[in-house]
């Protein structure tokens, strides 16, 4: 795990994620987290505070799922991006949760979450968050 962190705040991966926004900002690597979730696990649709946030012009969540339930994704914890925070008007969802990128700017108006997870389902992931750096 200690590779992977090293790996996400190195130069290369840096330069990797200012070369996909259009500004060309000066993007840091502010936060990185390990996270797992089973049955019962979700997230609730909603916005990041930081799309609020008007000292911020950009800000790059990435979320790499690591492993995952491919046979039932919609209740395995597939973070989906929606126009409403009831998951009915889908923007994208992930087709796999195995080694798969989802990446984002957190400060555009649309909803983010999963159902809750059902028995036997799992996933694994590390997000983590690029902010420009004024």
């Amino acid at each position: 795990l200690h590779a992977y962190y090293n790996f996400i705040k190195s130069k290369f991966f840096k330069q990797f994620i200012n070369e996909l926004n259009s500004d060309r900002c000066n993007l840091e690597c502010v936060t990185i987290n390990a996270t797992s979730a089973k049955k019962n696990s979700f997230l609730i649709p909603h916005l990041d505070s930081i799309s609020e946030d008007n000292n911020r012009k950009l800000t790059i969540n990435c979320i790499h799922f690591i492993d995952g339930n491919d046979d039932d994704i919609e209740y395995s914890g597939e973070t989906g991006i929606f126009q409403d925070n009831e998951f009915k008007d889908k923007i994208f969802t992930p087709k796999t949760l195995k080694n798969s990128l989802l990446i984002y700017n957190s400060k555009l108006k649309f909803f983010h979450g999963f159902q809750k997870m059902k028995k036997n389902n799992y996933r694994k992931a590390i997000a983590f968050q690029f902010f420009h750096n004024d």
